[in-house]
């Protein structure tokens, strides 16, 4: 390599390999932490690799199988007593199953026809309202899709309410 300030040739070589020494000398702990780590990466991937079911507790096995099958009906009860303006009832997670029913039975109604606002939410912070659960004095019921992963009511007028939703998977035929 041809030196333009020293007006005289340098040899590259020499040079590159005090980069390196340095290299070497700055980096030696680190680069001894890199070597070891892969070396037991590698033993631990030859060694340790599940090859057969009969290497996991058997009941390891059974949790992660889980369950299986489709999910039980499930009852779930929204509001139980008296309620006003703006009150919320707890969330229900619906995230196996296709169909709710709702049940209410309201009194005190300020107003007939109307009282329950049905809200649903694909990821538990953003809500948005799908329609009226209506609450007259006599029960009333209704039957829809489940169309998120999240409900829960929303009380629109005081009164005293009871109001039970029934989550079902519609291909278990168990409503």
């Amino acid at each position: 390599m041809w030196d333009v300030l020293a007006g005289r040739a340098v040899p590259a070589v020499s040079e590159d390999r005090g980069r390196f020494v340095r290299f070497i000398r700055s980096n030696a702990i680190a680069l001894v932490a890199l070597v070891f780590a892969m070396t037991g990466t590698g033993v631990a991937a030859t060694h340790y690799i599940i090859t057969s079911t009969r290497q996991i507790k058997p009941s390891v096995l059974k949790a992660l199988k889980g369950r299986g099958g489709l999910p039980r009906p499930a009852e779930f009860v929204f509001f139980d007593g008296v309620v006003g303006p703006g009150t919320r009832s707890p969330v229900f997670a619906a995230k196996d199953y296709t169909h709710v029913v709702f049940t209410a039975t309201c009194s005190l109604s300020a107003l007939a026809g109307s009282g329950m606002e049905v809200e649903v939410s694909t990821d538990g912070t953003i809500w948005s309202r799908t329609s009226n659960a209506d609450c007259e004095p006599a029960a009333y019921e209704d039957t829809r899709l489940v169309v998120a992963r999240y409900y829960r009511l929303t009380s629109q007028v005081w009164t005293k309410a009871v109001v039970i939703a029934r989550f079902y998977d519609e291909a278990s035929g168990v409503a």
